[in-house]
């Protein structure tokens, strides 16, 4: 009899501390907010293309004046002045697109692809006027000339937008699902959190489902080892 009880007390502790949450959810990643006239810089502190205001770049790594980030594939940095951090445990739509060269530059086999986003650049590789690419950004100019931010097999570099099928880009506006609400500029001091957290109101539902099903187990547990001892006490009078 005294197995019996042992067993049931045993079982009892291992679902305690051993069994899953019920409640499912995903982890939040701590993605920066692009404000308007936001550029991503490369690790030197030069603009690689200006980011599209209102979409979400997920964070990396920080230190005191820049997140480091992820956007379209393309790793850089951008100012944590003016910058919101919000929590986002979807993937973060982006802005890449598939293009090519325009029409108009058919007769020519091919068209340089530059290092910097300027006419006498470094030429970085020749893109077949046949052959596609991906958008990733674009680099505006102060004379207001346009460059696409582009990736060509496994190369990176600049094109004047004219020379694409697409002159001009227009971005959907970007509406995430389920955010939580963002951390001002302000609080920009506050720690990052890391992959593994929750947030308070999950890491509670779970606590609660946890504590209402430990709490279901033990009750009938403990009626069934009272009844056990009454009956063995029974036996025991009857015995004697």
């Amino acid at each position: 009899m005294k197995q019996v009880i042992i067993l049931i007390i045993f079982v009892v502790f291992f679902l305690m501390f051993s069994i899953s949450p019920i409640v499912a959810c995903a982890v939040d990643v701590p993605h920066a907010i692009i404000g308007d006239g936001t550029w991503l810089l490369n690790n030197e502190g030069a603009k690689i293309f200006l980011m599209p205001a209102g979409y979400y770049a997920k964070i990396l790594s920080m230190d005191e004046n820049y997140y480091y980030v992820i956007f379209n594939g393309v790793n850089g940095k951008i100012s944590r002045s003016n910058t919101s951090v919000v929590g986002y445990n979807l993937i973060a739509k982006g802005t890449s697109e598939a293009l090519c060269i325009d029409d108009e530059y058919f007769d020519f086999d091919s068209i340089f692809l530059k290092k910097n986003p300027i006419t006498s650049s470094e030429n970085v590789t020749l893109i077949p006027t046949t052959d596609g690419f991906i958008f990733l950004g674009e680099y505006p100019q102060d004379d207001k000339a346009l460059w696409y931010y582009i990736k060509y097999n496994q190369f990176y570099g600049y094109i004047k937008s004219t020379r694409t099928n697409k002159s001009t880009i227009t971005y959907d506006k970007f509406v995430p699902d389920g955010v939580n609400e963002a951390i001002s500029p302000e609080s920009n001091n506050a720690p990052i959190p890391d992959g593994n957290s929750k947030d308070k109101k999950t890491n509670f539902k779970e606590n609660a489902v946890r504590a209402a099903i430990v709490i279901g187990l033990v009750i009938p547990t403990g009626f069934v080892v009272i009844l056990i001892f009454r009956s063995g006490k029974t036996r025991k009078y009857y015995d004697e």
